[in-house]
């Protein structure tokens, strides 16, 4: 017999898919070399790591079966062929074939740790899920004590790394629970994350509908009348020049609705805001500024 050192050419056409058992089912086009030994199958677990061969004898067929562990963490499977002749001339390997292993495991769930309650509205903060097929994020929103099922506020793709959500839309005198859901690239969803409640801060508190001032030219006092829509128990006026910083200047019962200023000067501008005192303690926003030139004798 001659001396052969030619090696059979590269297989093609390798592929294989994995199903919900484990089991790996490969295949791929049959060489034409006459001298052909068979093939070796080879594989990883790692893509950059080595690969083990798993055949101890060169095959005949041009199809293979495998079985991979479904418990293990790793998400995929790595597979390459090389040809084999009969005096063991070895082709190069075929191009790494990669197997993704059907997910059963649904990724880690998110965990909100802080809830920041303002007036006006509530920051949610969280910690996306540690799972590194995780895809997206979706935050759920209902209110407490009512039948209505969780509503989807947002949805944000694992990308972004957003971990924090406004949340502008809530009613006084509601309690609103919050929850996180982790998607992964199968479309296994998570089990929620701990729900947490929020509450606006007193509620929203309204502003000073009407203000007006006036001035008196017989003695040059100046009175200023407001008028508040919601109960108050004070009022608490702040008073300021260009030269003079802004500070308390009288608090009034909420029986009063004008201030009178006695102690202006002539020629000279004063700066007033007002700000309600309500029965549990907490403070309506400021009003406007009122802006006030005493006239000159």
């Amino acid at each position: 017999m001659a001396w052969d050192s030619e090696p059979p050419a590269i297989p093609i056409g390798l592929e294989g898919t994995i199903d919900s058992n484990g089991i790996v089912q490969l295949q791929w086009l049959a060489n034409t070399e006459k001298d052909l030994g068979g093939y070796k199958i080879y594989k990883s677990y790692v893509k950059d790591a080595e690969f083990s061969g798993i055949t101890p004898r060169p095959l005949q067929e041009t199809s293979f079966q495998d079985t991979v562990s479904m418990t293990l963490g790793n998400e995929f499977a790595y597979y390459k062929i090389q040809a084999v002749d009969k005096r063991n001339n070895r082709s190069d390997f075929t191009a790494i074939l990669t197997l993704k292993k059907v997910d059963v495991h649904p990724p880690v769930e998110p965990k909100i740790f802080a809830v920041k309650k303002h007036q006006d509205r509530a920051e949610i903060k969280w910690y996306n899920s540690s799972s590194k097929d995780a895809v997206s994020h979706r935050l759920f929103r209902k209110v407490m004590g009512e039948d209505a099922d969780w509503t989807l506020l947002a949805e944000y793709p694992h990308s972004q790394e957003i971990s924090v959500y406004v949340d502008s839309t809530l009613l006084v005198g509601k309690t609103y629970l919050y929850t996180l859901t982790a998607l992964d690239d199968d479309g296994l969803e998570s089990k929620p994350a701990q729900a947490v409640s929020a509450k606006l801060v007193g509620g929203i508190k309204k502003r000073f509908e009407l203000i007006e001032t006036a001035i008196n030219e017989e003695d040059k006092s100046l009175r200023i009348s407001w008028l508040y829509p919601d109960q108050a128990e004070k009022y608490w006026i702040y008073k300021g020049t260009k030269d003079e910083q802004l500070s308390l200047f009288k608090v009034l019962k909420a029986d009063k609705d004008f201030l009178v200023d006695t102690s202006v000067k002539t020629g000279k501008v004063y700066q007033y805001y007002l700000r309600a005192v309500l029965a549990d303690g907490s403070l309506s926003p400021f009003s406007r500024k009122i802006e006030v030139q005493i006239p000159a004798d």
